[in-house]
């Protein structure tokens, strides 16, 4: 049933908003058939949930399969970036992350069973990685004669499509991919492999647009870091809620509001120690609450 339900998501989730986006601006495939189509998938696999008992079974191959789940999703953004600049696959992350979860008797927890608590908890996980990662360098370019640009449209029009993204990417990397390598390796080496390796190959494909190389490095360690992050704070609550709701937060800032770079590198040097020094910092700290993931 459940493979049935895999390739019936391939079409629908992933095949159906690249033909639609032949008749119809993908920036509004992009911002309102997406969101659309991530509602229909979590009725589906609300419906999936309920109708399919779900039995941890070892026998199955969960790193095949989670990496298999990987690949297709990768192959499906790859093609819609390609055919539209527009990276279309999120209710298809989604939906495909949770049918293998399933498969494989994985239990993906969306919440900690306190909602409130869950999206305070996003806005703080999205704080540490403002602070960290942007603040530092946002500051140095402002006190070197840049001005803070935001995008009104853009920050309205990304809101839902960002929630989408938060829901597919988290689903597939830290609800399935994450459990997979940290129960297979351990929490170390299992948020090493899913939240900074496999996060940084899945950003290759967007970052690939940017002419500069030091841009395109830049942009795909941000993502490793990102990840590290997201997969630390899962580990510690076992609940995607937060990470979703942190997700979506830093995708629409950064897509809506930027800080241009004053000229010169060698200026922002005191700006990215101070970033790797609060970035370190937070993750020491993080990893010590009752995880023990640095010594």
């Amino acid at each position: 049933m459940l493979i049935k339900h895999a390739v019936l998501s391939l079409l629908i989730y992933g095949i159906i908003p690249l033909i639609i986006s032949v008749f119809i601006n993908p920036a509004v495939v992009f911002t309102v058939i997406i969101p659309v189509l991530g509602l229909l998938a979590i009725f589906h696999m609300h419906y999936l949930r309920k109708h399919y008992l779900i039995e941890v079974n070892t026998r199955r191959n969960w790193i095949i399969l989670s990496l298999l789940a990987f690949l297709l999703a990768l192959i499906v953004k790859i093609a819609s970036i390609i055919l539209t600049s527009f990276p279309l696959e999120k209710a298809f992350d989604f939906s495909i992350a949770f049918i293998v979860a399933l498969y494989c008797g994985i239990q993906i927890k969306y919440t900690s069973g306190d909602s409130l608590r869950d999206v305070i908890l996003g806005v703080l996980i999205y704080f540490v990685m403002f602070v960290s990662m942007l603040a530092p360098i946002w500051v140095t370019s402002i006190l070197l004669g840049s001005k803070l640009i935001i995008n009104v449209r853009a920050l309205i029009a990304i809101i839902p499509f960002a929630f989408m993204v938060g829901l597919g990417e988290e689903t597939l990397f830290r609800g399935l991919l994450q459990e997979v390598f940290v129960r297979r390796y351990g929490v170390f080496k299992g948020i090493l492999t899913s939240s900074f390796i496999l996060f940084i190959l899945w950003h290759v494909v967007w970052y690939w647009r940017y002419e500069s190389l030091f841009t395109f490095i830049s942009f795909l360690l941000y993502s490793g870091f990102i990840g590290i992050v997201l997969g630390v704070f899962y580990e510690k609550y076992k609940a995607l809620l937060p990470v979703i709701i942190a997700h979506a937060i830093w995708d629409t800032m950064f897509s809506s509001m930027s800080v241009p770079p004053a000229s010169g590198i060698i200026l922002y040097i005191p700006s990215i120690v101070i970033s790797a020094i609060i970035y370190i910092t937070s993750i020491r700290f993080l990893g010590s609450i009752k995880l023990g993931l640095f010594s």
